[in-house]
């Protein structure tokens, strides 16, 4: 389970930033180099559509608070980088606070338009599972190419324990200057910590600070299947460390447990329901799959995406479990902790287990500075020690299987609470198979070329609770567009009808798709033969890894498997002409491919069979040097599930 930060604002409201902005002088912004409009290439990357010529970022930071100001100068090659740079968005969590932000734009003709301070706008953006990102946004005006764009703002921390500085943009940087300036010494109260480079050797200047200079930054560029920005892209972390030896994890764990003891605490509501849940349930395992499922469906979820803003503010606050089984409401923590409640009166050892989403962070139990525990130990799960193992549960996130986690959960270092020694222990990865699709579809092919029939598809594990996720949110008529949409996107000419979603919100059944599609020259005719691709669902697909090199390391989702079993019903009068078998792949248990082709002895069924797995093994993370073999074993896999078969009418053969 996900936890969302307080946000004050509403979602998508447009605010002036500042009423009481103003445009600075012109003195004080700094003199336009004349080389700088003159400039027709970028210098560090050829093909570069923009290019930041400088960037600066000062840090002034000492226990008590912290203040960063940002200057970045760009210029604009050609219109795709009038595109990409024309809107600045700069986004900021809700300790920080947003201030002094000018910018202005010098035209290839050395024109001057500045930003309106009542152009600038504070909004939300809201991205997946209901997380809101706050954002400072404004359109540059006058952008083309040869222009250069300028801006700067100033970041001040309610918290000044840390802060993070990135050092790497979306285009390529000529020259990065840091300063760092704070009243403790460096090293000793305040302290840098570098991610995904070597450390920097700063160098006092007459002004008080600590500066350094990056030369010729390249532009980060994201990867398919790349882990979270945190593990590849360049950044630091100013920070203040506190003198003691002890480890503030376990001062966290602690503190989380008498917290969650406090909030569990048993009365003979919680004793009564958990007698009641676990009814005549043979196994453990039975007791806390009714438990959960209960907790899962019986107890309004006000963090899900279906729950709107009003109905969230008209709930009562949950102040314990007791609380939230007697509302039936609450936040998807409140879920949790009445999971715990109820587990402990059934007899379990259940405690929280805190951990990161590796989506989104680059988790690192070694380090303990307290941005890690501010910042990333965000997710409050369940652990319950079961058969001498730790297994961890999360009836918050709302479509998650029993036994399973988000994906962005699984094989994460989870810190367990304990009131004597908490401890880290390493969340399991889900099996392949616990996240599959099965395809079905019987289909029969016209002499004309035409391919028509009904079509199943059906989800399980993950890949049913993103689906899910996704669905949920939507109208019903949205639902099916959405789904149209994606047929689409496969095979363009599909006639989709009679779409049906079965078990949308019954997580112990596989959700369900189904829709009767009509494809016209599906198969090519020629005067004697018809030439068609059996493998239908994997029609109109792309290669995965289409870049001949590799600069990130790779990192799937999480393991998963597909099974295929297509009938097509053949035109009278026609037989196989040509149907060589497909050849396996097997890469050493991490992946798995094979392919089955039948006939009936009468010509007149066609079966297709398609089995395919992935990280097997946990095997979901690999470096940079395993790229060129992984992507053969995908292009592999796309070549022979684009083999096709050919037909030949039997009277011509005969002749």
């Amino acid at each position: 389970m996900r936890t969302l930060s307080t946000i004050s604002s509403l979602c998508g409201l447009m605010i002036l930033l500042f009423t009481s902005l103003d445009i600075r002088a012109k003195e004080d912004w700094r003199a336009i180099d004349p080389t700088h409009l003159k400039m027709t290439a970028p210098i560090i990357e050829k093909d570069a559509d923009a290019e930041a010529l400088r960037w600066e970022i000062r840090v002034e930071k000492d226990i008590d608070k912290a203040v960063v100001t940002h200057y970045v100068l760009i210029k604009i090659f050609n219109d795709r980088g009038r595109e990409s740079q024309g809107t600045i968005e700069i986004p900021y969590y809700d300790k920080l606070k947003i201030k002094d932000v000018m910018a202005r734009t010098i035209k290839a003709n050395g024109q001057i338009v500045y930003v309106n301070p009542s152009d600038i706008f504070d909004k939300q953006v809201v991205r997946a599972r209901k997380f809101k990102v706050n954002v400072i946004s404004f359109a540059m005006p006058g952008v083309e190419p040869g222009a250069l764009i300028e801006y700067s703002w100033k970041e001040e921390y309610k918290s000044a324990d840390f802060v993070r500085v990135d050092l790497q943009r979306d285009v390529p940087v000529q020259v990065l200057k840091l300063y760092l300036k704070g009243k403790n010494a460096w090293g000793v109260n305040q302290r840098v910590q570098y991610f995904n480079l070597p450390p920097l050797a700063f160098q006092p200047d007459d002004k008080g600070y600590l500066t350094t200079t990056l030369p010729k930054i390249p532009a980060f560029r994201a990867e398919p299947m790349m882990p979270a920005e945190d593990f590849v892209r360049p950044w630091m972390l100013v920070y203040t460390q506190y003198p003691g030896s002890y480890s503030l994890w376990e001062v966290l764990g602690k503190a989380v447990y008498e917290e969650t003891k406090a909030k569990t605490k048993l009365n003979d509501e919680l004793r009564q329901k958990a007698t009641e849940l676990a009814g005549k349930a043979q196994t453990a395992d039975e007791k806390l799959a009714r438990i959960y499922e209960f907790c899962r469906t019986g107890i309004r979820n006000l963090d899900n995406s279906n729950v709107t803003d009003a109905e969230s503010k008209a709930s009562k606050e949950n102040k314990n479990a007791a609380d939230t089984l007697r509302n039936r409401m609450g936040t998807g923590r409140d879920i949790n902790l009445l999971f715990i409640a109820l587990a402990n009166a059934a007899g379990f050892d259940a405690r929280q287990a805190l951990l990161a989403d590796r989506s989104q962070y680059a988790f690192n139990k070694n380090f303990t500075g307290t941005y890690y525990m501010a910042t990333m130990l965000e997710s409050y799960n369940v652990a319950i020690r079961m058969e001498n193992q730790w297994r961890f549960f999360d009836p918050a996130s709302t479509y998650v299987s029993f036994g399973m986690l988000l994906w962005q959960e699984e094989g994460q270092e989870a810190l367990i609470t304990d009131p004597f020694q908490p401890i880290f222990v390493q969340t399991p990865l889900s099996a392949p198979e616990k996240s599959l699709i099965k395809r079905t579809g019987t289909l029969q092919l016209s002499e004309d070329g035409t391919l028509e029939g009904a079509l199943r598809l059906e989800y399980t594990g993950h890949l049913a609770a993103e689906n899910r996720d996704l669905a949920a949110a939507l109208t019903e008529q949205k639902r099916d567009e959405d789904f149209l949409k994606r047929i689409k996107a496969q095979i363009p000419n599909a006639e989709v009808s009679q779409v049906k979603i079965e078990n949308l919100t019954d997580i112990t059944k596989p959700l369900v798709y189904s829709y009767h599609v009509k494809v016209p020259n599906y198969a090519q005719r020629t005067s004697k033969r018809l030439i068609f691709t059996p493998a239908y669902f994997q029609g109109g697909n792309t290669t995965l890894f289409s870049a001949s090199t590799r600069q990130h390391p790779i990192l799937f989702s999480f393991p998963w498997s597909e099974k295929d079993e297509v009938t097509i019903e053949l035109p009278m009068g026609f037989g196989l002409d040509n149907a060589t078998g497909i050849v396996p792949l097997d890469a050493n248990g991490i992946l798995g491919y094979q392919v089955n082709l039948s006939v009936t002895k009468d010509d007149q069924t066609f079966y297709y069979k398609r089995d395919f797995f992935f990280g097997g093994k946990g095997v979901i993370a690999f470096p940079v040097s395993a790229y060129q073999n992984l992507k053969l074993a995908f292009d592999t896999i796309q070549q022979r599930d684009n083999q096709q078969i050919t037909l030949i009418q039997k009277v011509l053969a005969a002749k």
